[in-house]
């Protein structure tokens, strides 16, 4: 059964609105200049399987970034391993942490 527009709309814009409260909780927590006044960093959701589904405003490449960053901790754990309340850090350049070494990637699964 495919849904109907509207729920789908409604559906679209909680799952923003969750994405841009990650941004504001991130720019109103942050002791850096670079994230509160130039907004140099980026906040989404993805699908289980590291496919955008909703972004907040920010550096695009960074939410580019994200979907491999997602896929390269399924690859490195499994997610049968994955439990709530994980959170997991990378910076490397080559398997979506960042775009270069001061780049940090927080991921946190939603159960």
């Amino acid at each position: 059964m495919r849904p109907d527009p509207f729920t789908t709309e409604v559906i679209a814009e909680g799952l923003r609105a969750s994405a841009e409260a990650m941004f504001l909780t991130l720019k109103r927590a942050s002791q850096s200049p670079i994230i509160y006044e130039v907004l140099d960093c980026a906040c989404g959701l993805t699908a289980p399987d590291g496919s955008l589904v909703a972004e907040a405003e920010g550096i695009p490449g960074f939410i580019g970034c994200l979907g491999f960053g997602v896929r390269s901790i399924l690859r490195e754990f499994g997610l049968e391993q994955i439990a709530p309340g994980d959170i997991f850090v990378t910076n490397d350049p080559y398997e979506g942490g960042g775009t270069h070494l001061s780049d940090v990637t927080l991921i946190a699964p939603i159960f």
